[in-house]
């Protein structure tokens, strides 16, 4: 069974534009995306889901020198552009991933594949805290099978459920949706904020920071490296 990751990333961004293009440290941040999702070990591809506009094509050439695939769709119709994607690869098993999470863990994406294999959800996240587990924010993702997209297609959904991919899947009941569990110690980790990025703000956090971290760091060491030099500032 194909299992793929599905990156979405676009210039255009509304909150901050041409954020996956923005510099932390080394590496822009959609590089800091495709080579820490290279060390996956439970995925078969990494894609690319972008758009066909022209200021688009930058990312594409950035794929292409990480030897990742793209798939190029709908500009504002984010649930086709999954759909297309995935139809295209033949993706079975859908890791979402928005291109707001440079420091997205490996790890945490294997673990979310393994799990989605064991139970019967339609829908498994580890990408934020339920009321049971604690899950730091930008690290982790959802896995979900592809043929359900179609089937959220057909509901004719309305443009925020369409930008939106996987928000009617937790509004409807129908659906069954579970946070991963996680240990009791990642309750303290949630502590030290949010590390996706959306704002201005955001990137110069995480750029004040991003020179001392690895590709191959994990999400508690990144966040160890954050709390050493925050009590340094």
């Amino acid at each position: 069974m194909n299992t793929s990751v599905i990156i979405q990333a676009r210039m255009g961004s509304k909150r901050l534009p041409e954020k996956s293009m923005a510099k932390l440290g080394k590496f822009r941040v959609i590089e800091w995306i495709f080579k820490r999702l290279k060390r996956c070990k439970k995925v078969d591809n990494i894609i690319l889901a972008t758009t066909k506009e022209e200021n688009d094509n930058v990312l594409c050439e950035v794929a292409k020198k990480n030897s990742i695939d793209f798939y190029r769709g709908s500009k504002d119709d984010v649930l086709k552009r999954y759909i297309d994607s995935s139809k295209f690869y033949k993706v079975e098993n859908v890791v979402r991933v928005c291109a707001d999470r440079p420091f997205i863990d490996p790890e945490l994406i294997d673990l979310l594949v393994t799990d989605f294999s064991k139970l019967k959800y339609d829908l498994l996240y580890n990408h934020k805290s339920d009321n049971f587990n604690f899950w730091p924010v930008g690290f982790g993702a959802e896995i979900f099978k592809s043929k359900i997209l179609d089937e959220l297609y057909e509901k004719k959904l309305n443009e925020r459920f369409k930008e939106h991919v996987t928000l009617y899947l937790y509004k409807d009941k129908k659906y069954k949706t579970k946070c991963i569990n996680s240990s009791d110690g990642n309750r303290k980790l949630i502590e030290y904020g949010r590390f996706d990025l959306d704002t201005k703000s955001d990137l110069k956090k995480l750029d004040s920071f991003a020179k001392n971290i690895l590709i191959t760091d994990s999400f508690i060491k990144i966040i160890d490296k954050f709390k050493k030099l925050k009590k340094l500032n």
